[in-house]
């Protein structure tokens, strides 16, 4: 489901939960875009949500946020103080998986 550097954390985007936030409110216009990865359409960016930083709790997260379909409601077991700013893609069969932010790219649009 994910790839190797979704698994690793990266240091460098370590956002307090306000910056997550303001990135968060500059980015709700992707949700309903197509997202490609490799050239083929992964599906839909259903929702793009603030998450925990690191990766074993964006994967509770994200199934968490399969249950409830809020965001907000799939954070509440989180409590430590580092967040990022992640896409939620509804597959075309149907499933939910995540990408972080910076891999999307607006000139997929044109190559899918």
């Amino acid at each position: 489901m994910e790839t190797r550097e979704e698994i690793h954390e990266n240091p460098a985007r370590r956002l307090s939960k306000a910056e997550a936030y303001r990135i968060l409110q500059m980015c709700h216009h992707l949700e309903g875009q197509v997202f490609y990865e490799g050239g083929a359409m992964l599906g839909e960016i259903e929702c793009v949500a603030v998450s925990p930083h690191d990766a074993i709790n964006k994967w509770l997260f994200i199934h968490f946020y399969a249950d409830c379909h809020d965001p907000t409601e799939a954070l509440r077991f989180y409590t430590v103080p580092y967040y990022d700013v992640i896409l939620i893609i509804c597959t075309d069969k149907g499933q939910l998986t995540y990408r972080n932010l910076d891999a999307y790219r607006p000139q997929q649009q044109m190559t899918g």
